[in-house]
């Protein structure tokens, strides 16, 4: 969400909306990189933008039989002002 109302007021910054869902992330407790963060957007004013995260949760042992970690994911969408 954070990245997504940052990039409302800056798409053309695309590195200063990851480092911004990035931090929210640790923020929270979880270790997000670049990497995690994809932006989708044209850049024009009243148009939207999407900013989507990723993690891979890791599960504890033994809770789900042959399954140790599940991608959790989360998007927000603003619009550029």
């Amino acid at each position: 969400r954070e990245g997504a109302y940052y990039g409302a007021l800056h798409p053309d910054d695309a590195s200063g909306i990851e480092t911004r869902a990035v931090a929210e992330a640790q923020g929270a407790g979880i270790a997000l990189s670049a990497a995690n963060v994809s932006v989708s957007t044209t850049g024009d004013k009243g148009t939207p933008i999407v900013v989507g995260v990723y993690y891979d949760f890791q599960l504890f042992s033994g809770v789900l039989p042959g399954i140790s970690t599940i991608r959790l994911r989360s998007r927000a969408e603003m619009v550029i002002h």
